[in-house]
């Protein structure tokens, strides 16, 4: 069992992230039971827990999300013995309560991931984890499921990234491979499997180490280069209080992410991503990019590039940029010469 643990955690450490099938592969190793083992079901909401207490640690980070801290450590105390489920969801559905109070009230985007994690816990709590569903069987990345039907682990990853509001994409990656790495190592725990891995830094790695800066936006292209490294802008255009940037993918990866084969070029694809609003401005991404045809006869799907950075994230990488009043005014600036 070790060896799963130890792929997953090597891929993690090269690529910086952990996909939605690496973790369906650790939620179904805790159905390996040793004599003694608590339930599967009752270690993947410990697994989910986890996440909740390392998230505490630096919850005060945002002012709304740190008025949960009382009701979390509450909660957290409570179930490091026996779990008492009953109560348990009673404190969890109090922090929820609370999150959805507090998203008519603001538009900040991570009280709305936060939510989510909790109410993912419920429910692992009440019919156990609901992306092991035959329904979501054929359900293979994060981008296809929509916030109400993420998972707490991956909720969590996106808080952890973005809890430090001043925080450069660098460190943000080096955030969010973090959490992930210390994910994989945990799970192994519960498991009871040791692993002890070391991550080796890379050189690209140690040389980023010291760009510690806040992204401040110059151009256009700067901009949306920042919501996803893999655009480049084109031209831009005013609508009806709606900003339009025509941007060009610029990966052109054939590979189809049904099956894994090769496919044939059809032709180009538009395809269009509503970011958010900034001053009564609508900003949309209108993306040119490449359409395949999957080679494999047992196959035949159509598809564009599978994107490194998700529509989720763009949309978090938007809000986050336009969170500065430095980028507020240079953004509106940038749009009005368009």
């Amino acid at each position: 069992m070790r060896n799963i643990y130890l792929s997953i955690i090597k891929v993690v450490d090269k690529v910086g992230v952990m996909d939605l099938e690496q973790r369906r592969e650790i939620w179904e190793s805790f159905n390996i039971m040793t004599q003694g083992d608590v339930s599967a079901q009752m270690k993947r909401f410990r697994l989910a827990l986890e996440c909740i207490k390392k998230l505490e640690t630096r919850i005060q980070e945002n002012t709304l999300l740190d008025k949960t801290r009382k009701d979390l450590n509450v909660l957290i105390n409570s179930i490091d013995g026996e779990i008492d489920e009953q109560a348990c969801k009673k404190k969890l559905c109090k922090i929820c309560d609370f999150c959805q109070t507090k998203i008519h009230e603001t538009d900040d985007f991570l009280i709305g991931y936060f939510q989510q994690a909790i109410e993912h816990m419920i429910q692992i709590l009440e019919e156990d984890e609901p992306l092991l569903l035959s329904e979501y069987e054929l359900t293979k990345i994060d981008e296809e499921l929509e916030i109400e039907e993420t998972d707490t682990a991956y909720c969590v990853a996106i808080l952890w990234k973005y809890l430090k509001e001043k925080a450069s994409e660098v460190e943000r990656k080096k955030l969010e491979k973090e959490f992930w790495l210390w994910y994989v190592q945990t799970a192994a725990s519960i498991q009871g499997v040791p692993l002890n891995y070391i991550s080796e830094k890379t050189d690209e790695a140690r040389e980023s180490d010291g760009d510690k800066r806040e992204l401040v936006i110059e151009s256009l292209g700067g901009f949306v280069k920042a919501i996803n490294y893999e655009f480049k802008y084109e031209n831009g255009q005013k609508g009806d209080k709606v900003i339009i940037l025509n941007v060009l993918n610029m990966n052109d990866d054939d590979t189809c992410p049904i099956c894994g084969q090769k496919g044939n070029y059809y032709g180009p694809f538009r395809g269009r991503i509503k970011l958010g609003q900034l001053k009564g401005w609508k900003v949309e991404f209108i993306i040119k990019e490449k359409y395949y045809h999957c080679m494999n006869p047992l196959c035949r799907e159509g598809y564009v590039p599978k994107k490194k950075v998700g529509y989720k994230e763009m949309i978090a990488n938007f809000k986050y940029l336009t969170g500065s009043s430095e980028n507020k005014k240079k953004l509106s600036e940038l749009f009005e010469r368009i």
